[in-house]
């Protein structure tokens, strides 16, 4: 503001509320320091923010019920007077806005009209489906009222249209029309959950293409046009193929496909990985005829997360442990992978549950050692050909290692002032097929699920406490959920306990280790020469 002092200036402050106060009082303040031509106008609904700070206040008034009707009459029939049948509808606008022009102008919205049109249709087409689309000749607002008998939306006209609203109720909508040419606004389009659309409007402009749970069959080659695309989500719908255009868009950040009917292969992706150098998610779930990942996966430099849950793939190629903003790599019910490569030491959440095939895998010592202020997430749920050979045992020893680098960082961290410590620190959770504890674990029972610790004589000499149970597979099947619990006390001491890893269906024993730096903060807060640990399985609801 200081450096228009003195100059002529209009500041208009527009639909100010009570959280602008700050804003509108630095404002007026400022507003002091310009020439007497200058002029500060305010729109607000709230009158008391104008009290003390304005030289004269206008209220907007009302118009009469004629005139109301005549403005949205004009704006949707081009008639200054409404047909019949649709009386009652501009009539109910008209209430709604109060009177006020600027509300008639913005809220003779799609709702009502959307509403009325949909009655129409099914009355004039009754004891037959109806099909009819509605012409929208300006831009949407919110669509807040029914959607349930919409089944098409004709946009030819919206020349300046720049988002979809939400049109997930919509469960009828079938098309949303393919104008004659792109339209050259519209930015964003979300039509998740209309579960009967086959056909979607396109725009040079789109950036965001939502298309999930709908019938969508088949994406264009003109896809490859659209260059500002950088979401494209496709999980539920029915695309069969991913086009090789689809390579062009160089700003695509996002990509996700759910549909067991996708046909794709090798050769295909690894046409795809060429071009989409900025693709930082890609989801590939359910991907029945994806049996193998092409080498150029090191080409997607910036991936941060790969889930390819319920894909055919058999093993991963060596390139992945190149890809180094790699943080979440998600192999889940991946029945025919064999074998694991070296992985990127960015991963701070693995999964391979359910991969009945899985016998061999690389080590895992590099895995998450530049993480700091994460959990990392380790799982080999019901993989249980682990269970054969040194393959565990090796796995094992990988995870002792990342265990104990994680302590050895967080005793660093927590020299540091006791305001900035807990951001830094990293934690980590494992699971594992198998029935023993690990043999680096000093303290150990097998008869009881609780234990006592002796400590050192000196926090000073405190490291932390990795923890580590096995359970049984009742343990992994309760209805509601479940959380391994763990109750601690120091002699004469109040107990406290804390919920700690969620438990998952278990088809065998498996071991559970995990390291938690905010419990050791809370031990060395009240330090003993010993204290009791009890642990239990909770479900959420209590029991």
């Amino acid at each position: 503001m200081s450096s228009l002092s003195n100059k002529e200036v209009l500041i208009i402050l527009d639909n100010v509320k009570d959280s602008d106060q700050p804003l509108l009082e630095a404002v007026c303040q400022g507003y002091k320091s310009h020439s007497r031509e200058s002029k500060l106008i305010i729109t607000t609904t709230h009158k008391h923010l104008l009290e003390n700070r304005v030289d004269w206040i206008f209220e907007v008034k009302q118009w009469d019920d004629s005139k109301s009707i005549e403005l949205p009459s004009l704006k949707a029939f081009e008639e200054s007077i409404p047909a019949k049948p649709y009386e009652i509808l501009v009539n109910k606008v008209v209430k709604y806005a109060g009177g006020i022009p600027l509300a008639l102008n913005q809220v003779f919205m799609l709702s009502y009209l959307l509403r009325f049109a949909c009655r129409t249709a099914m009355s004039r087409n009754s004891g037959r489906k109806s099909r009819f689309s509605i012409l929208m000749t300006q831009y949407f607002v919110q669509l807040e009222q029914e959607l349930n008998n919409l089944e098409g939306i004709d946009l030819r006209e919206c020349k300046e249209l720049e988002e979809l609203p939400d049109l997930s109720e919509a469960k009828r909508l079938r098309w949303c029309v393919k104008a004659e040419r792109h339209l050259n606004s519209l930015q964003h389009v979300s039509v998740k959950g209309c579960s009967n659309l086959r056909i979607c409007v396109s725009s040079d402009l789109i950036e965001n293409l939502d298309l999930s749970n709908t019938k969508v069959e088949k994406l264009d080659k003109s896809i490859g046009k659209l260059l500002k695309v950088e979401c494209l989500i496709l999980e539920g719908s029915r695309v069969k193929h991913i086009p090789k255009e689809l390579s062009a868009l160089k700003l695509l950040k996002k990509l996700k496909h759910l549909y067991s009917g996708l046909e794709i292969d090798k050769h295909q992706l690894q046409g795809l990985f060429n071009g989409l150098s900025s693709l930082q998610i890609l989801h590939l779930k359910d991907c029945s005829h994806l049996f193998e990942f092409p080498d150029n996966i090191d080409s997607l430099s910036k991936l941060r997360k790969l889930r390819l849950d319920g894909s055919n793939v058999t093993w991963l190629p060596a390139t992945i442990k190149c890809l180094q903003e790699l943080e979440i790599l998600s192999l889940n019910n991946c029945k025919f992978l064999e074998t694991l490569p070296e992985l990127p030491s960015s991963i701070k959440e693995f999964s391979a549950d359910n991969c009945i095939s899985l016998e061999s895998v690389s080590s895992l010592n590099t895995l998450a050692t530049k993480m700091v202020g994460k959990t990392k997430c380790i799982s080999f749920n019901n993989s249980l050909k682990l269970l054969a050979g040194h393959t565990l045992h090796s796995i094992m020893e990988s995870i002792h290692s990342t265990m104990v680098s994680a302590v050895s960082s967080n005793v660093t961290v927590r020299s540091y002032t006791i305001d900035v410590h807990s951001y830094n620190y990293n934690s980590v959770e494992v699971c594992l097929p198998g029935d023993t504890i690990p043999k680096q674990f000093a303290y150990k029972t097998e008869k009881s699920s609780s234990i006592t610790i002796e400590l050192p004589e000196s926090p000073s000499n405190f490291l932390g406490f990795i923890y580590s149970v096995v359970l049984s597979p009742r343990h992994g099947r309760e209805k509601h959920g479940a959380k391994i619990q763990c109750e601690y006390n120091f002699a004469g001491g109040k107990n406290s306990s804390w919920e700690d890893i969620t438990i998952s269906e278990l088809n065998s024993y498996h071991v559970y280790i995990w390291y938690d730096p905010f419990l050791t903060d809370k031990i060395l807060g009240q330090y003993g020469p010993s204290f009791h640990l009890k642990f239990s399985v909770a479900t959420d609801t209590g029991n």
